[in-house]
């Protein structure tokens, strides 16, 4: 995998980037930008998160969820503030490296990771020391491949001023590999946790099954099933 130190063509559809967008002014790409429907998630995401976590939401748990969403919607923000700015009229033809998209990979890098970490955070409460400590390895472990892929990605875009290229896809392949192997790892884990303390407690199976249907685990590993599957369809 080599990198293409080469400006490419923001203008062609498959970089994602500018084209179909004529915008007259910065301005007039801000307007259009933030009606994305990417941007409007993070924004109506961090609306509610918010709003649970100064009225209800409590502890070290909560705080991570509201920071994560505000860092995902400042990357948001960012990114297309840049495409605001250089998918303008004026700018059609102008070629340059785009040092923004690379900066945006720190804010998608703490957004994104916070899912496996938020699990583990969870897990406190019902893991045996030595079984958390495992999957706090695995985790962290494959932090490492997810942050040089992210990085590696956010290069080569700024370095060819596009968003979608040839290596970008094969970072993505990677970073979302390796958090979907984080995020799976907690799942079991956590499956498995709570079926040893079900079962500590001498309870049969429809109490376990019950225990599954009415824990706030439960939503936490739909959660893992859905950001497993998410990027194949992004």
């Amino acid at each position: 995998m080599s990198l293409n130190l080469e400006i490419s063509d923001k203008n062609n559809p498959e970089t994602n980037t500018c084209f179909g967008k004529n915008y007259t002014s910065f301005y007039q790409g801000i307007n259009k930008e933030f009606k994305d429907t990417f941007f409007f998630e993070y924004f109506i995401q961090l609306i509610i998160i918010a709003l649970i976590y100064f009225n209800m939401g409590k502890g070290k748990y909560w705080k991570v969820i509201f920071y994560s969403s505000l860092v995902g919607l400042l990357g948001g923000i960012l990114e297309h503030s840049t495409l605001a700015y250089i998918c303008k009229i004026s700018q059609k033809e102008n070629k340059t490296r785009v040092y923004t998209f690379f900066i945006g990979e720190f804010f998608w890098i703490i957004a994104e990771y916070s899912i496996p970490y938020l699990n583990l955070l969870k897990m406190e409460t019902i893991a045996e020391k030595r079984g958390k400590r495992i999957i706090e390895w695995i985790v962290y472990i494959f932090f490492i491949p997810f942050v040089i892929a992210r990085l590696f990605d956010g290069y080569d875009r700024m370095m060819e001023g596009v968003l979608n290229t040839k290596i970008s896809e094969q970072c993505h392949g990677v970073a979302y590999g390796s958090i979907a192997i984080a995020d799976i790892s907690c799942t079991f884990g956590m499956i498995h946790f709570i079926k040893k303390r079900v079962k500590t407690n001498s309870t049969n199976v429809t109490t376990v099954m019950s225990y599954f249907m009415n824990s706030s685990y439960t939503i936490l590993i739909l959660i893992d099933i859905v950001s497993f599957f998410y990027p194949y369809y992004i």
